[in-house]
């Protein structure tokens, strides 16, 4: 199973002698001249999109437009008519609520709880709840997983462990005020990138806040094992859910690339890659996030959160 860091290692205060030597470190040489977004408008995905983002030559895909209007009104009524719990992260700290909440526990998280068993036993009844009673609307999690089938060479298809399927994904529902006005700046997974496989993150936007709520994505990665080794005092900053660590992440990384998502959209990127969603004062944004792996070159894709 894919490990993804997604979690603080430690915390450091801003008097930490380890954060104040991050002034005398940069991420110059991790940052690369050109990784655009590439955007499409027709609401489609391209094998030749995917081929590039894949080979880590852009840095996301934005389609416009892959959920129709009607249908993220429909969808986002009903999860948040939906019971909820918060999408606790783990820290140094233990487990800590985030902005996030959603209808059930991540796998990282049921990892971390020794609640696998439980995480496994009831997935396929929560991807139906997902879809609705009367399913007459196509959920975005299976359009998702439909459209990348038809599009990557490989197919697409829904991780299993030990015959049991992962969750294709779940809804990400977060209610402004958000705590973090900024965005949380991470990445998902901190091993060094690789073209041709590794970790990505697919996000279908149903409801977007009207002020806010913008991703950012940051043209910045190491793709080799010396690479991270050289900067991981830095990169681990990462995975630090702690004001000072961010504050000093955003003094030190170049400008972002940001996307502003409407209701309808796709975003897919590499979970390697820094980003984060800008923070808004008031509103609500739903969406439905999954991962998409490729754990070899050439390999096929499969959908877990």
């Amino acid at each position: 199973l894919m490990r993804r860091c997604c979690t603080p290692l430690r915390r450091f205060s801003s008097r930490s002698p380890l954060l104040r030597a991050f002034g005398q470190q940069s991420f110059e040489e991790l940052i690369e001249a050109s990784a655009p977004v590439l955007t499409r408008s027709d609401g489609r995905i391209h094998s030749e999109d995917l081929a590039k983002l894949v080979n880590l030559d852009v840095a996301g895909l934005h389609v416009r437009g892959f959920f129709g209007q009607k249908s993220c009104e429909a969808i986002s009524a009903h999860f948040r008519s939906l019971e909820t719990k918060n999408w606790q992260v783990v820290t140094a700290l233990g487990l800590e609520s985030s902005d996030v909440h959603s209808i059930a526990t991540p796998f990282n998280v049921a990892k971390q709880l020794n609640k696998m068993d439980e995480y496994f036993a009831t997935s396929r009844e929560v991807m139906r709840i997902l879809r609705g009673e009367e399913g007459a609307i196509l959920s975005p999690l299976d359009k998702l997983r439909l459209e990348l089938d038809d599009a990557w060479p490989a197919g697409a298809n829904v991780c299993k462990h030990e015959g049991r399927p992962f969750l294709a994904g779940l809804p990400r529902v977060m209610h402004g005020p958000t705590k973090w006005l900024q965005g949380f700046c991470h990445v998902d997974d901190i091993s060094p990138c690789v073209a041709g496989k590794g970790l990505f993150s697919a996000n279908v936007y149903l409801e977007t806040p009207p002020v806010g709520g913008n991703l950012e994505i940051w043209p910045v990665t190491w793709r080799s094992k010396e690479a991270f080794e050289k900067h991981f005092e830095l990169i681990q900053l990462f995975t630090m859910q702690d004001e000072a660590a961010q504050t000093r992440l955003r003094a030190l990384l170049p400008k972002p690339i940001e996307i502003q998502v409407l209701a309808g959209d796709l975003i897919i990127l590499c979970a390697k890659r820094p980003h984060a969603v800008q923070g808004f004062a008031f509103g609500t944004r739903v969406s439905v996030q999954s991962f998409v792996s490729i754990s070899e070159e050439g390999g096929p894709m499969t959908l877990d959160v």
